[in-house]
């Protein structure tokens, strides 16, 4: 299965980035976008709306299931941490 993976951008961020890659890496699974997300102001009026990731530029010509790490809650992620 294909993901995307939505991280803070910060050191924590990366790193729980890279453990959950590492996992579904280990599951068989892959990571189709990486999108670093550089502050909580930045998105967070937008992230919080359930449409969040169909609107999203990765999301238009794709359905892959969204990972948020390091990052507020939404309640559209298969895996949140």
């Amino acid at each position: 299965m294909k993901y995307d993976i939505y991280f803070h951008h910060d050191f924590d961020g990366w790193a729980s980035a890279a453990v959950m890659l590492d996992f579904l890496r280990s599951r068989g699974d892959e990571i189709e976008n990486y999108v670093e997300i550089r502050s909580h102001g930045e998105v967070e009026e937008d992230w919080l709306k359930r449409d969040f990731f169909q609107k999203h530029k990765f999301s238009r010509n794709n359905r892959n299931l969204p990972i948020v790490v390091d990052f507020l809650y939404h309640p559209e992620a298969a895996f949140w941490f």
